[in-house]
């Protein structure tokens, strides 16, 4: 019986280290379609390949964190610091360019008031943390799930939004809703992820639960990238029939 719970333990364990490795590498790839293609990336594209660039300092600074430490760049007394400053700065980033690609996508007066509500408490929320914690001792995970839960529902008002008017800007294929489609998953994921990481204290529990969120990290940067390529295709597609008209 012990047996059985160490193989299925240490199985868990494998499947962990190789999900966190293609979650944390996986960035790149969106990162490097989007530098090859930028020129034909609509303004709202390229607020999720930029938001794609910045995320990808916290998320090397993550993998190379060893080899900064033993190479003397960092002293192990100051990964925590720059890791939550890292992470923190991300944070305030990524809600930035989310507003903004959200930002009058909404036709529904109310839905637009609600929009901007919550984007207004997401914000003062974000002060009153970092004027409590500030951004170097601690990681501002409330203010994360609290802004990944207005992502979240944001979504759902864009998508009700839709549906309700029946609009022609809902085609599976466009590369809008590759990027809503990554985003929501996520989303969705770390709302549950760090208040089950807190709960929960058997270290089976939390490794899967890392492979969870690992999973739903990389759905999100495949596909950003998947929306990236759509509309580069869409572009080029464009163009070709212009110049053939």
């Amino acid at each position: 019986m012990n047996l059985r719970f160490y193989d299925r333990k240490t199985v868990s364990f494998v499947i962990q280290e190789l999900t966190n490795y293609i979650s944390t590498w996986i960035i790149l790839i969106p990162a490097i379609i989007g530098c090859s293609i930028y020129h034909r990336l609509a303004p709202k594209s390229k607020l999720i390949f930029f938001m794609v660039l910045i995320a990808c300092v916290p998320q090397m600074a993550y993998a190379f964190r060893d080899l900064m430490v033993d190479s003397g760049i960092l002293l192990d007394s100051q990964t925590a610091i720059v890791r939550n400053s890292l992470y923190n700065f991300n944070i305030t980033v990524e809600f930035v360019f989310l507003f903004l690609f959200f930002k009058n996508r909404f036709r529904s007066k109310r839905r637009n008031q609600l929009f901007f509500i919550s984007a207004a408490g997401c914000v003062l929320l974000g002060i009153v943390l970092i004027s409590i914690n500030g951004i170097f001792e601690k990681f501002l995970v409330q203010w994360l799930v609290v802004n990944n839960l207005t992502y979240t529902t944001w979504i759902l008002m864009l998508l009700l939004d839709l549906y309700q008017n029946n609009s022609k800007d809902s085609q599976i294929d466009s590369p809008f809703f590759a990027y809503v489609f990554g985003l929501f998953f996520y989303t969705s994921c770390t709302i549950m992820y760090f208040p089950l990481r807190v709960i929960m204290s058997t270290e089976s529990y939390l490794v899967n639960l890392r492979i969870i969120h690992d999973v739903f990290n990389t759905i999100l940067y495949v596909a950003f990238a998947l929306g990236f390529i759509l509309e580069a295709r869409g572009r080029k597609a464009r163009n070709v029939y212009t110049n053939a008209g």
